[in-house]
């Protein structure tokens, strides 16, 4: 999973809890009817598995990521939602 190369999906991305996805090294990148699309750059034991199942309520696809890939991933998403819930000065749009 290459941050800069998939498509996410902007819905699964609004409600991702990045907290979670470093906790288990893993994220939803996409969902397609009633199948979710995961990368995962960890082991995928069983907590972390019937944990992402139990809040996905679907099927799941796993994707092998790198560290480096979720990582880049994550501290992207969490500066563009920094970026958006930052003040703006007066007079901008």
């Amino acid at each position: 999973m290459d941050h800069g190369e998939l498509d996410f999906n902007d819905d699964v991305k609004l409600h991702l809890q990045p907290g979670v996805c470093w906790a288990t090294w893993s994220v939803p990148f996409d969902k397609d009817e009633d199948v979710h699309y995961v990368a995962s750059a960890y082991y995928l034991s069983p907590a972390v598995r019937q944990y992402w199942e139990k809040q996905l309520n679907g099927p799941i696809i796993w994707f092998g990521a790198t560290l480096e890939s979720i990582t880049g991933f994550l501290d992207k998403l969490l500066l563009e939602r920094a970026s958006h819930n930052a003040p703006r000065p007066a007079g901008a749009a």
